[in-house]
């Protein structure tokens, strides 16, 4: 059987190896809400919940911001409020595996760097003690699970992961035209989110609607709500778009890029990108961007060193 090339889909084995790797990650509570890469302006997370546990008579070295004057003052001591960490909030990672993700110019696919990210996100949530879960978003189907704290809904979401990016490219064009859309991955993770939760939402800058975005500003409210875009350096600059050789890991076509209708569609894929990426910006979501040529695991980390 011939290998599959690691840079046009992924196996379940690199998956669950960064494991591994996001050990040696942080996730940071300072995100820049304009892009890791650019802006001034941050926006803090939030971080995970306490709960109240109880009162009892002030001790030396207890944060005087614990103090509850109303009850000190009936008690005539000092007293403070206890509280508990909540350690199993939910963490809901959402990976967009849809064809056009299915491209790449320079070294990876799209559709390979955000399952990379996408599993080093949910290995990273899961050491952290959140309870986890993942919604992918394929060429076909959806799929997810209800957060847990069990391992083997990391297994599951990878091998969901797997099966939808192994599918890229194979797909027909009638499940093609199926209704697949960021909205229905959206609606499924929401209840799951409880009454604060993380999401985590991998996608390219090409599939984020005006709606879309409305609906994660609005989740925004009562959850952590963080944004990572791949695009791939021809997208984003159609003017590189010159001797194309594209190919599906398995057979090559040569593409003619001096017609002139290849060009204004190509011109207006870049300016399409621009508005949403500055849409995302402007909307105060902490988001990051990711390319097609670097390792995903080097910039996520370099991603977070900066955050810091």
């Amino acid at each position: 059987m011939t290998e599959v090339d690691r840079r046009v889909y992924v196996d379940k084995s690199t998956l669950l190896g960064l494991q591994f790797q996001a050990q040696k990650l942080a996730m940071n509570n300072l995100l820049h809400p304009s892009g890791i890469f650019s802006g001034s302006n941050r926006s803090r997370l939030r971080g995970q919940g306490f709960n109240f546990e109880e009162l009892r008579p002030y001790r030396t070295g207890d944060n005087i911001k614990n103090i509850d004057w109303k009850a000190s003052s009936r008690s005539h001591s000092r007293v403070v409020k206890v509280f508990t960490q909540e350690t199993d909030r939910p963490a809901i990672v959402v990976c967009d595996q849809r064809p056009t993700m299915f491209f790449g110019s320079r070294v990876y696919m799209k559709s390979v760097v955000a399952a990379h990210l996408a599993s080093l996100m949910i290995w990273m949530l899961y050491m952290r003690g959140d309870r986890v879960a993942g919604v992918v978003l394929g060429p076909e189907q959806m799929q997810s699970q209800n957060p847990s704290r069990a391992m083997m809904q990391i297994t599951q979401f990878i091998a969901n992961v797997v099966t939808q990016n192994q599918m890229l490219g194979k797909a027909s064009n009638k499940a093609l035209a199926l209704k697949n859309d960021l909205s229905s991955a959206l609606a499924r993770a929401l209840p799951m989110l409880g009454s604060s939760g993380t999401l985590v939402l991998i996608t390219d800058s090409l599939s984020v609607s005006d709606s879309e975005l409305s609906t994660l500003k609005l989740m925004s409210a009562r959850h952590n709500v963080i944004v990572l875009l791949v695009n791939d350096a021809l997208e984003l600059d159609y003017k590189t778009a010159k001797d194309l050789v594209i190919s599906d890991g398995r057979s090559q076509l040569k593409l003619d890029t001096a017609k002139e209708d290849i060009l204004q569609y190509q011109q207006a894929m870049s300016e399409q990108l621009v508005k949403i990426r500055k849409s995302i910006g402007h909307s105060g979501l902490p988001f990051a961007s990711f390319n097609t040529e670097e390792e995903p695991f080097r910039q996520l980390n370099l991603l977070l060193k900066r955050g810091r």
